[in-house]
């Protein structure tokens, strides 16, 4: 897999994003189409745990029947004295620390306002399964993820405020198709309007049908397999920092860059679309790279719809 330098012209070149930044000032908003919604399931959450000395066996290991007095603990009493009201305001407390700390806000000016919007997340964004309590929001699994997820998804309305930003990779701030060079065992299909020589197929059908498409599609430039590549898209699940990889990414006649990705049923889609809106907002937002789209498509055929759509939307 190598980009080939008689197709100079089809290069595509795209930010090395590690973080976002903001300026937020007085009044805040929300953009809720870069937070997903949280799941709270009981099936993840022991509720119930017994505790014994640790005397260990013979052989040298821990045993539930090993002799002594065995306790039960429980997230009962925990629980008991979070009331929803109080859920809000921890919330609400921490973002406005982090608010203050990071953009020099009164405190007075924006905890009210993260209190509204606490508020509106809990109940339109946290889905809590049976079993479950909205108060389990508190446990550092999900308190991490709410956090992050609405501190960058908050910023300012006032005109001419300064939008959320990608924070770039300090030695390499940008990325090219000219880098692609590496051996693969997967199987490849050749493509024309790509400046590398070949498209992998991770799956049996779907991305080279869906290679097929873009490649023949006559609103497209230049595409590229996101394989090798180095586009990568922060995001947090839980406690966890992960890299989402999109299947494509595509350059429209009309100057846009679009992001592409052809998935089936995922259970983490949610957050991963979330992220990349979010990616592509302050990408564009920055002013340096140009206008960035990105769509997610359940069958290879649908991204013919998304390229019409997307290069619509630049006239």
């Amino acid at each position: 897999m190598r980009a080939l330098s008689e197709r100079r012209a089809l290069e595509i070149t795209f930010p090395r994003v590690q973080g976002y930044c903001q300026s937020v000032r007085n009044e805040l908003t929300v953009n809720w189409s870069t937070v997903p919604v949280l799941e709270i399931d009981p099936e993840h959450i022991p509720s119930e745990v017994e505790l014994r000395a640790a005397i260990p066996t013979r052989r040298a290991l821990p045993s539930l029947f090993s002799p002594g007095h065995v306790d039960h603990a429980t997230l009962d009493g925990y629980f008991d004295a979070a009331r929803r009201q109080e859920l809000v305001f921890d919330i609400a407390a921490s973002l406005t620390s982090e608010f203050t700390q990071r953009h020099g806000l009164a405190p007075h000016i924006v905890f009210p306002q993260l209190v509204r919007i606490t508020r509106e997340y809990l109940n339109e964004r946290v889905i809590v399964r049976r079993g479950a309590a909205m108060e389990h929001v508190l446990l550092g699994q999900y308190w991490q993820q709410v956090i992050e997820q609405l501190g960058l998804a908050i910023h300012s309305d006032i005109p001419n405020e300064a939008p959320i930003v990608p924070r770039l990779d300090p030695v390499r701030a940008e990325g090219s198709t000219c880098d692609v060079d590496f051996w693969t065992s997967k199987p490849v299909r050749e493509v024309t309007k790509s400046h590398v020589n070949l498209v992998t197929a991770d799956t049996d059908r779907w991305e080279q049908t869906a290679a097929y498409f873009i490649d023949t599609h006559p609103l497209v430039k230049a595409f590229v397999k996101n394989d090798g590549l180095g586009l990568t898209i922060p995001y947090q699940d839980g406690h966890t920092l992960h890299d989402y990889i999109p299947d494509f990414v595509v350059q429209l006649l009309g100057g846009t860059k679009l992001l592409i990705e052809v998935k089936g049923y995922d259970k983490k889609a949610d957050i991963k679309a979330a992220a990349a809106r979010l990616w592509v907002g302050a990408v564009t937002a920055s002013g340096r790279f140009g206008r960035w789209e990105y769509r997610l498509v359940r069958r290879p055929t649908d991204v013919v719809t998304a390229i019409d759509d997307v290069e619509q939307m630049s006239f």
